[in-house]
């Protein structure tokens, strides 16, 4: 296990080059000029003596690989560099957004376990039923609804016709239930569909018949053995799920005004604010690594045959 785990850990730094490279040089074509954008911020006038002066300081006169290499090796030391607009360090403006980032993600992500388990599990026990088909439905509406449209619609209904719940949210629970509820709506379907797909294929295995044979009640065949062993695809589906909403729903985030990752990143990129760009794909990655990787050391809990491997 130890000799897997260094491999994923070396396996992060060429992901790292390859990704970073890639983004630092669609950043370098893009249009706009990041110093007179950090004058503009400052509310300095972008003379051209200005903007001389400003490009220096950001070493923007200096060759194109010559910038991502210092930037590169830094990065590796745990320096991801200042931002270009209030000059904070890229690490702190990430890990405040991370933060609330994670607060998001974990509430989207109890929120469609509490309801998509019960659902997916009650549609397999009647399948092909009234309930079976109503959830079936809903499911497809649901991961056909775009976010953004789900968005304002809350808002709308929410927040200015009933007024509960405010337009920007707030670090309140009232702030935090419309964006993750929000996100939730698209997990609840997935997670639904998996959940139904697994029991299912449990239920027609033969440890199931010989289990009723034997007399052991229903519940505690759901409840130990098909869930249990329905648990190794829906550990992978919730482990990429939580990676991707660390990452930061840009929409949502962006519509709703918390200040988590996604937003932290798109107001990066619209004032071309490259070291906190670079930072936020160096961070994703380490999250997906880290995340993927935890989800595949938590297999040994649930299935016997890979801790014998």
């Amino acid at each position: 296990m130890a000799k897997y785990i260094i491999k994923r850990v070396l396996i992060i730094i060429p992901m790292l080059l390859v990704l970073t490279f890639v983004t630092y040089g669609l950043m370098e074509i893009a249009p706009g000029d990041p110093a007179e954008m950090k004058l503009k911020a400052q509310g300095v006038i972008p003379s051209e003596e200005a903007l001389e002066k400003t490009r220096a300081q950001m070493h923007l006169d200096e060759p194109f690989i010559q910038r991502y290499g210092e930037w590169f090796v830094s990065a590796l030391h745990g320096d991801l560099g200042t931002s270009y607009k209030d000059n904070r360090a890229v690490t702190e403006k990430l890990g405040i957004a991370t933060g609330y980032t994670a607060v998001l993600a974990v509430s989207a992500i109890l929120l469609a376990l509490v309801i998509s388990f019960p659902l997916g599990i009650m549609a397999a026990l009647r399948r092909n039923g009234f309930f079976d088909y109503l959830i079936r439905f809903m499911t497809f509406i649901g991961n056909a609804l775009p976010r953004f449209l789900l968005a304002v619609l809350l808002i709308y209904f929410f927040c200015l016709q009933m007024k509960i719940f405010p337009v920007i949210a707030k670090e309140t629970v009232k702030g935090l239930f419309l964006p993750a509820l929000c996100l939730s709506v698209g997990l609840i379907c997935e997670f639904t569909r998996q959940i139904r797909a697994e029991v299912l294929e449990q239920i027609g295995k033969p440890y199931v018949t010989g289990a009723k044979a034997r007399g052991v009640k229903a519940g505690h065949i759901l409840r130990y053995d098909i869930l249990h062993n329905a648990m190794i695809t829906l550990l992978t589906l919730i482990g990429l799920s939580f990676a991707g909403l660390l990452g930061g729903s840009v929409v949502i985030e962006t519509i709703f005004q918390w200040p988590g990752l996604g937003k932290l990143c798109m107001d990066a990129i619209t004032n071309r604010d490259y070291p906190v760009v670079l930072g936020f794909v160096i961070w994703i990655c380490l999250i997906y690594m880290v995340v993927n990787l935890i989800t595949d050391i938590s297999y040994r809990y649930f299935d016997p045959r890979v801790r014998e491997e």
